[in-house]
Formats: structure tokens, sequence, C-alpha cells
């Protein structure tokens, strides 16, 4: 869990200034045996963060997301050293 501060000013009389703060959350469960070139991989990640709109007019937000990844070793062969299928899988909602 993490607490965040961003602040984006732009130069244009029709752009507001836009301030955010809130909280961060994630679980990651990461099972990578060597994350430069993986073999032998499941990572899962879920995430979550709010801003309750304490320093902007702006509306409160949530965002929701979820990340899966899957390597699958299929051994050596007679022109690689590795050959490995890699799957991922991610998405995100905003239900507010």
């Amino acid at each position: 869990m993490q607490f965040f501060y961003r602040n984006q000013s732009v130069d244009d009389r029709a752009l507001s200034d836009q301030e955010t703060l809130g909280l961060e959350a994630a679980l990651i469960l990461d099972n990578t045996d060597f994350y430069q070139n993986p073999s032998k991989e499941s990572c899962w990640r879920v995430f979550a963060a709010r801003d309750w709109t304490t320093l902007s007019d702006s509306a409160p937000w949530t965002i929701m997301s979820g990340e899966l990844s899957k390597d699958f070793d299929f051994g050596a062969s007679a022109s690689a050293r590795q050959r490995t299928l890699a799957l991922n899988f991610w998405t995100v909602d905003s239900p507010t």
C-alpha cells in the first residue's frame, strides 16, 4: 500500500491544472525463475487505486486491475537451447 500525489500543469487557458491524492494497494505473487529470460513462470497481480478528490473539484475515481502471466517451457531442440510459450492477460475497470 502507498499514498500517491500527482500534479499536472498545462499551459492552456481552456485546461485547468489537475491534482490528485489517493491510495494504491496491490497484491503480487511472482514465481519467475529468471526475470530477464523466464522459462517457468507464473505471476499474478491485483491492483486498486482510489482518489477521494481532497485537493481538487474533480469527481472521485477508483481503478481496479488484474494481471496474469504464465510461461510454458518446451525444452531444448536441435536449433534452440530454450523454447518457451508466454501468455499474458491484463484487464482494468473503473467502476466509478
